[in-house]
C-alpha cells in the first residue's frame, strides 16, 4: 500500500477544498484563481522536468506535457473546436447549472451566459489539473518500470 506524507495529504486536501469552493461559487474570482494556479503549476512543472532526476523528473515532465497540451486545447483559438471534445464539457453538461451572480442560488444554465463561461472555465481548469496529475503519474510509473527492467537486465548479465 502506498504511503503519503503529511505534506502530500495537506496539498490534496487543499486542492479538493479549492475545487469544491470554486464549483459551488462559479464566480469569475474562482475561474481566475484556478487558471492562475494551473499556469503556475505548469510553469513549475517545466522547472521540475529540467532540474529533478529519476522518477521525479519523469513526473514533472509528464505533468508538463499533459498540462500544456490541455491548456493549448482549452485556450488557443485555432484549437477551440477540440476544447468541446474534452470530457470537461460532458461534466459541465452533467451539472447543467450555474450559480447566480450573488452566489446564493442555483439557476438553470440558460439564464446567465456570463456566469456559464466562468463556470465552464472553472471546470476546465480543474479538469486540466487532474489531467496533468494523471500525466505525471503515468510518466513516473513508466519511468520506474523502465528503471526496474533495466536493473533486472543488468543483474541477468
Amino acid at each position: 500500500m502506498p504511503r503519503f506524507s503529511i505534506k502530500v495529504l495537506l496539498l490534496v486536501t487543499a486542492f479538493i477544498a479549492i475545487c469544491i469552493a470554486a464549483v459551488i461559487s462559479g464566480s469569475w474570482f474562482w475561474a481566475r484563481l484556478l487558471f492562475t494556479l494551473v499556469l503556475i503549476l505548469n510553469l513549475y512543472a517545466v522547472l521540475g522536468a529540467i532540474f529533478r532526476r529519476g522518477a521525479e523528473q519523469a513526473f514533472w515532465l509528464g505533468f508538463s506535457i499533459f498540462g500544456w497540451a490541455c491548456c493549448a486545447v482549452s485556450n488557443l483559438p485555432f484549437l477551440g473546436i477540440a476544447e468541446h471534445q474534452l470530457f470537461a464539457e460532458e461534466i459541465v453538461s452533467w451539472l447543467n447549472r450555474t450559480p447566480d451572480s450573488d452566489n446564493s442560488t442555483i439557476l438553470f444554465r440558460q439564464t446567465h451566459n456570463i456566469a456559464i463561461i466562468a463556470y465552464e472555465r472553472i471546470v476546465h481548469s480543474i479538469f486540466g489539473l487532474l489531467l496533468s496529475i494523471l500525466g505525471g503519474g503515468l510518466a513516473a510509473w513508466t519511468s520506474r518500470s523502465e528503471m526496474q527492467q533495466n536493473s533486472a537486465n543488468e543483474n541477468a548479465e
